[in-house]
């Protein structure tokens, strides 16, 4: 049902007494949730001050929303290069939950354009609150499900657990899961093409697709508007966890075939291959790899020839949504060459206050 946290983070991201004392509340929710395999019925909303920003909750589904901002803002530890710090963007985030990634995301470009995709009601009506609460501008929300084709189609969710939910949830076999979790919902849906319409997208320069396992389908049927991306970060498994889904060397080989290469993998689940303890622990793992966030590269032999706009557009997603320092190193030496610049000196001046964390 969940993964290990280190719950003194969390009250080191509230910054008023109020938001720490309220954190300590859903923190012991997550240890009775997790002990009693059972949801309190308790709806009430409220919001905390987390770090930069006022983050929505509902009561019974905090400890869930807790761990998605975990996994998003955990040893998010950005710099400045003032050149970069404006250049818009236009992101697209399927999947996007209650919008962690998106406040990451505003958090050092908040000019760029973001639209976010969110078939969970539940899910969107904390991310419409938080687009809300932070006053966020450039922000386009889209309640449905990407498909291959418009229309309508049956969801599987459990309303507490906002990161769960697919078109059949008990296809994972989840010894947690009761029967009485699960809610079936009709969400509308809707094609990529049909997304790049709606919202007059020229191009996408991030393309981000976090959607249970379907995402083979949407690369499949959306390949004519991906193609152009400059980089794509997806969830994949290597071994299927979802009715049908494509491993991961089959979605990587669908990205090849339309001239993306794997740059890295900005996060690595592992998982024990049986049931045992590993340091006390039932949630860690050791080399049985469970689920691979990979990032990839349009074009990755031809990034001379890119325009100083979509240089920097890249310089600018690898440095601060994927820490990848010495790729912008690479870059920003070809743009400095190819537009008579010197942005290396400064950019290295930085090396040294740089927190680097090696994933895997």
């Amino acid at each position: 049902m969940t993964r290990e946290i280190k719950e003194s983070w969390f009250i080191d991201q509230a910054i008023d007494e109020k938001s720490k004392s309220k954190m300590n509340d859903i923190l012991k929710l997550r240890n009775f949730v997790l002990k009693n395999n059972e949801f309190i019925e308790n709806k009430n909303e409220f919001i905390l001050n987390l770090n930069k920003w006022k983050i929505s909750f509902r009561e019974d589904r905090s400890f869930s929303s807790i761990e998605v901002f975990y996994e998003i803002f955990k040893e998010n530890e950005h710099y400045q290069v003032e050149e970069f710090r404006n250049n818009n963007k236009t992101i697209i985030d399927l999947g996007a939950n209650e919008g962690y990634f998106l406040l990451k995301t505003k958090e050092y470009n908040p000019e760029s354009r973001v639209i976010c995709v969110e078939p969970n009601p539940f899910n969107f009506k904390n991310l419409e609150k938080n687009v809300s609460i932070n006053n966020l501008k450039h922000v386009d929300l889209l309640n449905a499900a990407v498909d291959e084709k418009s229309g309508k189609m049956m969801l599987d969710i459990i309303e507490q657990i906002g990161n769960i939910g697919s078109h059949d949830i008990k296809s994972i076999d989840r010894k947690w899961m009761k029967d009485e979790f699960i809610k079936k919902i009709q969400v509308e849906t809707i094609s990529l093409d049909d997304i790049v319409l709606k919202f007059n997208i020229e191009k996408i320069d991030l393309l981000k697709i976090d959607v249970q396992g379907y995402e083979y389908e949407i690369i499949q049927h959306g390949k004519e508007k991906i193609k152009n991306s400059l980089v794509i970060q997806l969830e994949t498994s290597p071994i299927p966890l979802y009715k049908n889904e494509k491993t991961s060397s089959e979605v990587i080989n669908q990205l090849e075939k339309l001239g993306f290469s794997s740059h890295m993998f900005n996060k690595v689940n592992t998982k024990p291959f049986k049931p045992m303890k590993i340091n006390n622990s039932i949630y860690q793992g050791l080399h049985h790899l469970f689920q691979l966030d990979c990032v990839m590269i349009n074009n990755f032999q031809d990034i001379d020839s890119f325009n100083k706009e979509d240089l920097t557009k890249l310089i600018l997603i690898m440095f601060y949504s994927f820490k990848s320092y010495d790729f912008v190193d690479y870059l920003i030496r070809i743009l400095d060459k190819k537009f008579n610049l010197n942005l290396i000196e400064q950019y290295r001046k930085l090396n040294s206050s740089f927190k680097i964390v090696k994933k895997y």
